[in-house]
């Protein structure tokens, strides 16, 4: 079993580690919280009636235009509130271990941003 949404952006880079550091807590609070509902809701929309996957890998391919250096832990730190939305939406059990057992991390060069995340299980 597995999931798959792409998101037609990448993650809100205010939301690394780096970014978040500039933020009023009530700032970063409030995108937190809109980028895990867009998750819940993109993720409800392409599967309503989902059952969570229990263990899992994660994997985020971000799709960038540009070769402009960029912490690739930086981009999976901000789109940690897109694994809460996935929680939410029952795509997953829990965003921890054991539930979380791998999450795989990618950067692609194309003409237009984006952000794919696969959810399946884990292979034994």
């Amino acid at each position: 079993m597995s999931y798959e949404m792409t998101i037609p952006h990448l993650p809100d880079m205010r939301l690394s580690m780096n970014g978040r550091n500039n933020l009023y807590y009530h700032v970063r609070n409030d995108l937190v919280v809109t980028e895990r509902k867009y998750a819940w809701g993109s993720a409800t929309e392409i599967n309503p009636n989902a059952t969570p996957i229990d263990p899992a890998e994660v994997h985020f391919i971000f799709t960038v235009i540009s070769y402009r250096r960029r912490d690739v832990d930086g981009l999976q730190s901000a789109a940690k509130a897109w694994l809460d939305g996935l929680v939410d939406a029952h795509w997953l059990q829990d965003d921890s271990f054991p539930h979380i057992v791998k999450i795989v991390t990618e950067v692609r060069k194309d003409k237009k941003e984006s952000t794919l995340i696969r959810v399946q299980e884990k292979k034994p």
